[in-house]
């Protein structure tokens, strides 16, 4: 779900909204007897964009949100989450590689890319994968349907 909205939203609001949509998701799967979808919600279309790119690909968008944070964290000189923002190439065919766009937050668009091999992210979704530890951190770091490095870089 995507939400468009001519204010910003709070983080009370996000919060409130995520909730009710997390809610809705599981009463219309229980009512009709079928397992609880997956939902997500964001609040702009290129991270709406990413998402269905992302599921398109069979990427786990839990694991590439992590993996943004670890770029932030460190794994990426010279680019802040206060100046930038790191959004899936979907355009980019090179299977050995994921590939970001980092945006500008100010200016709105691309500024370069950052490429991360794809033997290194799908090492670290097989982590994920084969540790219990770590997939129940994961579900710690997402509880619901907001699945946002913004929401990690938060805490």
């Amino acid at each position: 779900m995507a939400v468009q909205s001519s204010h910003p939203l709070s983080a009370e609001e996000e919060a409130s909204l995520a909730l009710q949509l997390d809610e809705s998701a599981t009463e219309a799967a229980q009512s009709e007897g079928l397992a609880r979808p997956i939902v997500r919600l964001v609040f702009t279309r290129p991270d709406f964009l990413e998402k269905i790119a992302l599921h398109q690909h069979g990427l786990d968008d839990r694991i590439v949100e992590y993996a943004k944070y670890q770029l932030f964290n460190g794994g990426a000189e010279g680019i802040t989450p206060q100046r930038h923002r790191l959004l899936f190439d979907f355009t980019q065919k090179d299977s050995g590689r994921l590939i970001f766009l980092i945006y500008d937050r100010k200016a709105g668009r691309p500024i370069r890319i950052l490429q991360v091999p794809m033997e290194e992210f799908q090492n670290l979704a097989a982590e994920f994968q084969n540790n219990l530890e770590l997939r129940q951190e994961l579900e710690r770091c997402f509880p619901g349907c907001r699945v946002d490095v913004d929401i990690l870089l938060q805490q």
